[in-house]
């Protein structure tokens, strides 16, 4: 299997478009779906993640290859995210909840859609509620499965700091959800 380090000198080396094509090809999916999962609005992660890979290749002559290119890209989109939190919050919008539809899609029957779209919405909305930075460190680590000191890296950080943002994180959502909980 190539690397992504091959990709990025093939790209940059040779100008290979199809390298970079790759690249996109492989990592596209984890981007949007990190950018989804902060933003908890799935119109405006398509555009993010757009807005992500416009940046990587702008960006990737200057990439020094110092930390892995996933940790770079994450990094990128976390933030590419995180600004658009902060321009939605001074607009005092509210994000819908489109997770709702993949979610009643896997759900059967009339009543296990029901109770499947009830706690959706339910963590839906504590997830919306947690600061960017608590959101970021759990959905990377619990939902992408990205090493806490890649985490760290990422959000320029301790890691130890990364364990205290998951662990509050899932503490106010444990809090949140509690009546839905066992």
């Amino acid at each position: 299997m190539v690397s992504d380090e091959e990709f990025i000198n093939r790209f940059r080396e040779r100008g290979d478009r199809a390298a970079l094509g790759e690249l996109l090809k492989r990592h596209l999916p984890q981007v949007r779906r990190l950018v989804f999962q902060i933003t908890l609005n799935d119109g405006a992660a398509d555009d993010l993640a757009q807005e992500v890979w416009l940046r990587v290749v702008r960006g990737l002559a200057g990439f020094d290859g110092r930390s892995k290119f996933s940790t770079w890209l994450y990094r990128i989109a976390k933030n590419v995210a995180c600004t658009w939190l902060e321009r939605e919050s001074r607009r005092a919008s509210n994000a819908t909840p489109e997770l709702l539809e993949a979610v009643e899609a896997t759900a059967t029957a009339p009543d296990q859609r029901l109770l499947t779209l009830e706690l959706t919405t339910e963590v839906e909305a504590a997830l919306a509620k947690l600061a960017p930075s608590l959101r970021t460190a759990l959905v990377l680590t619990a939902l992408h499965g990205v090493a806490p000191a890649e985490v760290a890296a990422i959000e320029e950080c301790t890691v130890s700091t990364i364990y205290w943002r998951v662990h509050t994180a899932r503490e106010q959502l444990r809090k949140a959800l509690q009546e839905h909980l066992p």
